[in-house]
């Protein structure tokens, strides 16, 4: 008869590669000690002070060789490159990006069905709602910096 703490490693190593195989790395207990330490305060405040620094040296940079608003731009998005290289790094992020992938390619299938349920509607919705002129006078009135500040804005809403 086997040993009850064998029995409980292999349940328990068998949970652990379920978890990761669906892209579930925060519930393995062996990434829960280097994930607490990459959330840590005092390292937080670092990468936090390492993007706001970088993106205010490549903003300005920016700035200064085009516009206040390109400026601005790049270096908000300079700062969410590096924010979002650390938590690749750091946090486990890719079991999660590959989990996300292989749903998204799996649901292609459905793709089909739903662009044709879908369209009809948006294009009511464009013809009435968005395709006038005063629309198109604010949008090309916008710098374009700013207009793509504004998409990337609300891309972040969403």
């Amino acid at each position: 008869m086997p040993d009850v703490t064998d029995e409980r490693r292999a349940t328990i190593a068998a949970a652990e590669s379920w978890f990761e195989a669906h892209g579930l790395p925060y519930f393995v207990l062996r990434n829960e000690r280097r994930v607490h330490e990459a959330l840590n305060r005092k390292r937080l405040v670092g990468v936090f002070g390492a993007a706001i620094a970088l993106g205010v040296l490549a903003g300005v940079a920016s700035g200064l060789a085009t516009d206040l608003s390109n400026g601005v731009l790049v270096g908000a998005v300079t700062a969410a490159v590096v924010l979002l290289i650390y938590a690749l790094a750091s946090l486990h992020l890719q079991p999660i990006a590959g989990w996300a992938v292989n749903q998204t390619f799996g649901s292609l299938g459905w793709l089909f069905p739903l662009v044709t349920r879908a369209l009809p509607l948006l294009l009511l919705f464009i013809t009435f709602l968005f395709i006038n002129t005063e629309v198109w006078q604010v949008t090309s009135a916008l710098d374009r910096a700013l207009l793509w500040l504004t998409v990337l804005f609300f891309a972040g809403v969403a």
